[in-house]
């Protein structure tokens, strides 16, 4: 699982305007070096500031553990968050991020239960966006919001997609089918089986999961 996990983030840190931020289990020796390349966030990168910054992700995500009792964050989705934090993949025409907390949330990307679109109701867990950005796309100024399944509604574990077009009644609020997603099938479509499977196809699709053809990697 991890293998796989750290191969789609090596394909989608090639990615241009990919941004991959750096998590708490990366620890003293590689944070203060992502610290450095952000002067503008990070005005002092000394030994204590490092082991502050540190104890306050560990603390951020005892919240979100207790947050989400009596379910819990899926194994390789914990993974990734513990040790990449979030990413963003920013282009002229689209803008895409997975919700996490590291050292540039919530600046470049959403941060997980805490922003406007990153919510947790009836097990289901927002997990990332996608912006469409390119006026001459037909969903121009839309997005899709990732929800993975916390408690089995549909299979725990899976991803999936809610268009913000997808349903005239549920535009741009896609939290109020979550209550009852059976009887909104033609709202939302389930896109991977696991968070490792979304991620492998962010990985394939520059992360516009074909909302976008023509940024389908090769």
């Amino acid at each position: 699982m991890r293998e796989r996990i750290v191969e789609a983030m090596a394909r989608i840190s090639a990615i241009p305007g990919a941004f991959i931020d750096r998590g708490v289990i990366q620890g003293p020796t590689s944070i203060p070096v992502e610290m450095q390349r952000h002067p503008q966030m990070w005005t002092a990168t000394d030994e204590a500031t490092v082991a502050a910054t540190i104890a306050s992700l560990r603390a951020y995500w005892t919240d979100v553990d207790a947050w989400l009792v009596p379910n819990r964050l899926p194994d390789d989705f914990r993974f990734f968050l513990e040790f990449y934090g979030g990413l963003a993949i920013d282009q002229a025409d689209y803008f895409f991020n997975i919700y996490g907390f590291g050292l540039s949330s919530p600046y470049r990307y959403e941060s997980i239960l805490d922003g406007d679109d990153s919510l947790y109701e009836h097990g289901w867990l927002a997990i990332g966006m996608l912006s469409l950005k390119d006026e001459t796309q037909p969903h121009y100024g839309q997005l899709v919001h990732f929800f993975t399944d916390l408690v089995g509604n549909m299979r725990q574990g899976c991803v999936i997609a809610v268009p913000t077009w997808g349903c005239h009644d549920l535009s741009h609020e896609p939290h109020a089918l979550l209550s009852d997603v059976a009887a909104h099938k033609g709202c939302w479509t389930k896109v991977a089986d696991s968070f490792t499977e979304w991620l492998e196809l962010a990985a394939q699709t520059r992360g516009t999961f074909d909302y976008i053809k023509s940024k389908t990697a090769a």
